[in-house]
């Protein structure tokens, strides 16, 4: 089975791709991400720019990424999943490391800077300092993604009680004070946590008050409001 590099689409356009020249248009890019994540205009740009096509198909859940992946029938270079998702890929086989050393990127802004370097006094030159604030926050995003990967837990569903509460479960509760049964929550990591999605951290209040309990319990969560009451109505994985 072909394995997958993990990028943000932030990094996208820093993939090594062997041989490929601008102006070229014999070669392609398989990128596969969530819905309504970018402007898929920005494509056509980057092709006119490099001559590499972008084939883009989306996903809506990490759970259709992951089907999808394991089942083995697609071919993707790219693949945006949340950190928990790429815990859990990594540990089946299902990633490729990715060699930040050879991507294009990093060799542009070291172009750059060395051609800034040729525009004379450093002290007073604006297109150094914009070269080196860029290649400081190429490899500060580097790190921050190193991080998550080296600190990402590898949940294995098969030892937890598929009756608590845990990371990756879709959960429905009512609002005891206000007798009305919210939409239902999804439990996440805290990188991935989206309140307008719905994607609750388990590090918020309310993630750590569902984490661990039952279908039927009662929870309370302390809110700048004050305190509110929950009953726990179902979890689904």
């Amino acid at each position: 089975m072909k394995k997958f590099a993990i990028l943000l689409l932030a990094l996208l356009l820093a993939l090594p791709l062997a041989g490929c020249q601008k102006g070229q248009t014999d070669h392609s890019i398989n990128v596969y991400n969530w819905g309504e994540y970018i402007d898929e205009s920005i494509f056509d740009d980057f092709e006119a720019e490099t001559g590499i096509h972008v084939n883009y198909k989306t996903f809506a859940s990490n759970e259709m990424l992951y089907s999808a992946i394991k089942g083995g029938g697609n071919s993707y270079d790219v693949i945006i999943p949340s950190d928990y998702m790429v815990a859990r890929m990594g540990e089946e086989g299902l990633l490729m490391e990715l060699d930040y050393s050879k991507t294009t990127r990093a060799d542009e802004i070291a172009e750059l800077i060395k051609e800034a370097r040729g525009f004379g006094d450093l002290s007073e030159n604006s297109e150094y300092d914009e070269a080196k604030n860029e290649q400081g926050k190429l490899y500060s995003r580097i790190a921050e993604l190193e991080d998550i990967l080296l600190h990402a837990v590898i949940v294995d569903e098969s030892e937890m009680d598929s009756d608590k509460i845990s990371i990756g479960c879709t959960v429905t509760v009512t609002n005891l004070d206000m007798r009305k049964q919210l939409p239902a929550y999804k439990i996440v990591g805290s990188q991935e946590a989206d309140v307008m999605s719905r994607a609750i951290s388990e590090d918020s209040p309310f993630g750590k008050a569902l984490m661990g309990r039952k279908a039927g319990d009662e929870v309370t969560v302390e809110a700048p409001k004050g305190v509110i009451h929950y009953r726990i109505d179902s979890i689904e994985r």
